[in-house]
């Protein structure tokens, strides 16, 4: 993965150990600062861009870190569904599950504060919508 600065043309770059996926229902990726989130199923990863030289591709070494499971969390997130959202402000990563395609009904929007908690998200709502469409936030709100 790469991540290109404009104003000094410098391309950082970080190695990912998974292969990011949640199927054809959604995107795996999303930014929010120097931070990279993405999931593999119901698990979640967050990949740092910051200026650490110990973290450079020749180095070996990946930034790559497992934030959560949700389904290890709760039995009703089968699977992802429309991706990954970042809060342009508060940087909160929300995320969508339902329990299974059979049972949509079941589902959960997750919001998770990654640097106070990746075991306890900071907001859960329960059944409030039908194969939800995926987070879309207005700039500076």
């Amino acid at each position: 993965m790469n991540k290109f600065n404009v104003e000094s043309k410098k391309i950082i770059q970080r190695q990912i150990n998974v292969k990011p996926s949640v199927g054809s229902s959604g995107v795996a990726f999303a930014s929010y600062d120097n931070n990279i989130y993405y999931a593999d199923g119901t698990t979640i990863y967050r990949l740092k861009f910051d200026e650490d030289e110990s973290l450079n591709a020749a180095s070996g070494l990946d930034a790559e870190e497992t934030l959560t499971d949700l389904s290890a969390i709760d039995n009703n997130a089968g699977l992802l569904y429309n991706g990954l959202g970042v809060h342009p402000v508060t940087g909160n990563v929300y995320i969508n599950t339902i329990k299974s395609f059979a049972q949509y009904t079941q589902n959960t929007i997750w919001s998770f504060d990654f640097n106070n908690s990746a075991e306890n998200p900071a907001a859960k709502y329960e059944n409030y919508t039908n194969f939800p469409a995926g987070f879309f936030f207005a700039p500076g709100k």
